[in-house]
C-alpha cells in the first residue's frame, strides 16, 4: 500500500510539472519569435495603402530592433526601427526617387498591422490625425 501511495504522488508531480510546461508560468510574459515581448513585424505580409499599391507583398526582417524589408511596388523598400508595437522609419520606392515616413502599429496578435504613409516634406503629424492609410495582414 506505501508503494502504490508513492507512484501515485510521483504520477501526480510528474503531471504537475507536464502541465506548467504546457502552460507556462503564471504572470510570466510569452516571448515572440523575434525573441522579444509582444508581436513581431517579422515575416511575409499582404499590404494595401491609400492613393497607390494594393494587394501588394512585404517581407519584413529584423535585427535588434531595426527592421528592413521590400515591397514589390516600383522596387519598394522600408528601413526603421521597433520600439514596442509600433514600427517608425522611411519608405523608398524607384531607387530612392520616391521615398517619405510611415509609421505602422502591430496588432495585439500579429496578424495585422495599420498606420500611416507621408511623402518627403509632407505634414506627417497632421496625416497621422486621420484615419490609417498603409493596412498589412500576414501571410
Amino acid at each position: 500500500m506505501k508503494r502504490l501511495s508513492v507512484l501515485v504522488l510521483v504520477v501526480l508531480a510528474c503531471t504537475f510539472v507536464v502541465a506548467a510546461g504546457c502552460t507556462g508560468i503564471p504572470g510570466a510574459s510569452p516571448a515572440s519569435s523575434a525573441g522579444t515581448a509582444g508581436p513581431s513585424f517579422v515575416g511575409k505580409w499582404m499590404t494595401t495603402w491609400q492613393g497607390g499599391g494594393h494587394d501588394v507583398p512585404m517581407t519584413l526582417t529584423q535585427t535588434g530592433s531595426v527592421i528592413a524589408g521590400t515591397y514589390e511596388y516600383n522596387t519598394g523598400t522600408i528601413a526603421g526601427t521597433v520600439q514596442g508595437n509600433t514600427l517608425t522609419g522611411v519608405w523608398t520606392e524607384d531607387n530612392g526617387q520616391s521615398r517619405g515616413p510611415i509609421e505602422f502599429v502591430i496588432s495585439a496578435d500579429g496578424k495585422t498591422f495599420s498606420g500611416w504613409w507621408a511623402y518627403e516634406g509632407d505634414d506627417f503629424a497632421a496625416i497621422k490625425k486621420e484615419q490609417p492609410s498603409w493596412t498589412g495582414m500576414r501571410v
